[in-house]
């Protein structure tokens, strides 16, 4: 007798779960005033996002974010990074083992139009570096960093990807 009720139950449910909103998975920007859908590939971007302050003396400082595929300890992906810092005659500021998947280091680098600050926190997590790096001129770094490093100390691997 109570079967002939759980048919139609489960039938309605199942309509109701068809017509339900799917949750969206833009990024929101509510101080901007907008919102994006992410850029879809058959393969995860590489630069996964750049955000970016106003510009002042011709360049705005920013933050971005990629990921990389990376299967071996964190400590080799420091020495690397810290090689291609020398390679390009940077100095590094500071430098920190926060764990052992995680690694920041603060350096400058004049690229070329004028001497640039950096500070980067690069995350090991399911065969994957996360790497989130600030990027201001070094001039306006002590104006600048506050709101760069907070940005990039949220960085937080382990979400699910989309398939």
């Amino acid at each position: 007798m109570r079967l002939k009720y759980v048919l139609p139950l489960i039938a309605c449910l199942a309509l109701i779960s068809a017509c339900a909103p799917q949750a969206s998975s833009s990024l929101v920007f509510p101080d901007a005033g907008f919102s994006i859908e992410p850029l879809r590939s058959k393969e995860a971007p590489e630069k996964a996002l750049m955000m970016f302050l106003p510009r002042r003396d011709g360049f705005a400082a920013s933050v971005n974010v990629t990921t990389m595929e990376w299967d071996t300890p964190i400590t080799e992906y420091a020495a690397e990074a810290k090689k291609q810092i020398s390679d390009i005659k940077g100095t590094i500021v500071s430098e920190k083992q926060v764990s052992i998947a995680e690694w920041t280091i603060e350096y400058q680098a004049d690229l070329g139009n004028g001497l640039m600050r950096f500070y980067t926190r690069a995350i090991f997590s399911g065969g994957k570096i996360y790497t989130a790096t600030a990027t201001s001129l070094d001039k306006h770094w002590a104006e600048d960093s506050a709101a760069l490093t907070q940005c990039v100390n949220t960085l937080k691997p382990g979400v699910p990807a989309r398939k």
